[in-house]
């Protein structure tokens, strides 16, 4: 036997009925009963929709429709199933792929991100440790070199600048006597930038100017130069911005007052 769709298309011809009549009469637009000559089954709405559209056809027509429906199954529903259980399957294993190239994309950004954030990191450590900032306790405020004992132990690192190199430089050793926000350039370079808390002191350095960019609390510290201790930026609370020292300007802000 021919195929489904030939067989119907091969008796409709025999009889001499036009796909038009069958529509007007069956209600089934032109478009699938000539996918049904075409065996082109998969146009035509699924389950039960597509035998009823087979047997009308057939039934108008006037051959055995149960026999055309049955063959119908036999051909196209079992092997159906297989084809689409095939296509899930494939569907499975393409959203599987897909998951693993997200998961793998993923992966790599974060290493990236990672991987960068980690080369900044040192990258300001290897700044801030070049820069001029200097934190020693009291009594190592005028020693060099590494230290000889527990009690005078340098700042991890951290360093002191040779007594010898201090002779062409401006340096400003600063106290706080309350908690205050420092935001400090040295020669124009970001070297402090951190809340310095009460009896906390740190030494900068630079070769022309050390600029204040923001004091949060102009008198919460004592600016001390050669020693001597400067007039004061501002009262307690006051904000002060970019405020540079040079050893020219620094000469301005000199006073009587002895480094304690």
């Amino acid at each position: 036997m021919s195929s489904i769709g030939q067989e119907i298309k091969k008796q409709r011809e025999l009889r001499k009925i036009g796909l038009d009549e069958i529509a007007n009469e069956t209600k089934i637009s032109i478009r699938f009963l000539r996918a049904i000559e075409e065996d082109n089954f998969q146009v035509l709405p699924e389950g039960v929709y597509r035998r009823n559209f087979i047997a009308s056809y057939a039934n108008y027509i006037g051959i055995d429709s149960q026999a055309l429906v049955d063959i119908y199954k036999e051909m196209f529903e079992k092997t159906g199933s297989h084809h689409q259980d095939t296509r899930i399957s494939r569907a499975k294993k393409k959203q599987i792929i897909y998951g693993i190239y997200i998961a793998l994309v993923f992966i790599v950004i974060t290493f990236v991100i990672i991987f960068w954030g980690h080369r900044k990191t040192v990258a300001v450590a290897q700044n801030k440790t070049a820069s001029a900032v200097i934190a020693v306790p009291d009594n190592q405020a005028e020693k060099s070199g590494p230290a000889n004992s527990s009690d005078n132990k340098i700042v991890k690192n951290e360093y002191i600048i040779p007594k010898a190199d201090m002779q062409n430089k401006l340096s400003l050793d600063i106290v706080a006597i309350q908690d205050t926000w420092l935001e400090i350039k040295t020669d124009g370079d970001i070297t402090f930038k951190w809340l310095l808390k009460k009896n906390e002191k740190r030494r900068f350095t630079a070769d022309s100017a050390i600029e204040f960019s923001t004091i949060g609390n102009a008198g919460g510290i004592e600016v001390y130069y050669n020693n001597a201790k400067l007039q004061s930026f501002g009262k307690t609370g006051q904000i002060i911005k970019n405020l540079t020292i040079t050893k020219e300007t620094v000469k301005q802000y000199e006073g009587s007052a002895s480094k304690p």
